[in-house]
């Protein structure tokens, strides 16, 4: 684990209600959907905002090396990706991000499948999938405006299991950050539980 990390315990943000929408399928303007269902469905998704349990963490570490394959960083743990070796070249540090939308979420979905409410299962689902995310744009843009003070730039993220970069990668990213300390926990196939738990990393130059 760094010793630089940094935990929340309890964030507040959310990410908006259009984005749990989009990811159901909601286009506006070209989704026709009555008005009274809509609203019903907004609903939902606030419910599902309320059984979050939204908890982060990053850290800094330094980057020792950038192949056309490869980035290696700091204590030697090396990645290997052609994807993420081009978003990193020229960068000399990289932020680590890993959020949890919390077991409760997911524990009620599930309940909701068992009682046959399968659309308010796919809209708990969501808003879970869409929270954990926000997690990571809230610590990264909370990042970002101090760096760019600095005149520092900060590259996209980029996830384990995204493009080239195995789902494995998981694994030390999980140690460096100590995630157990948020109740984050992975299994042998580089897995996280809580299910909706997201890893990030992004390049600075």
């Amino acid at each position: 684990m760094a010793d630089n990390v940094v935990y929340f315990e309890n964030i507040q943000a959310r990410p908006p209600v259009q984005s749990v929408l989009f990811r159901l399928g909601y286009k506006n303007g070209m989704t026709q959907v009555p008005e009274t269902q809509l609203s019903s469905i907004d609903n939902t998704i606030k419910e599902g905002f309320s059984l979050c349990e939204l908890k982060g963490a990053y850290a800094y570490c330094n980057v020792l090396s950038v192949t056309d394959s490869s980035v290696v960083i700091t204590g030697g743990i090396e990645f290997k990706s052609k994807g993420l070796a081009a978003l990193f070249q020229g960068c000399t540090r990289a932020l680590l991000l890993a959020a949890t939308a919390g077991k409760t979420i997911t524990r009620r979905r599930d309940g909701e499948v068992g009682a046959g409410n399968g659309s308010t299962a796919l809209i708990f689902d969501a808003a879970a999938s869409e929270t954990a995310d926000y997690g990571l744009d809230w610590m990264q843009e909370m990042q970002e405006k101090q760096l760019v003070k600095k005149s520092i730039q900060v590259t996209r993220r980029f996830s384990p299991g995204y493009g080239d970069l195995e789902l494995s990668n998981q694994k030390p990213l999980y140690g460096i950050l100590g995630l157990e300390k948020i109740g984050i926990s992975i299994n042998d196939r580089f897995i996280l539980e809580p299910e909706k738990s997201v890893i990030g990393l992004c390049g600075i130059r």
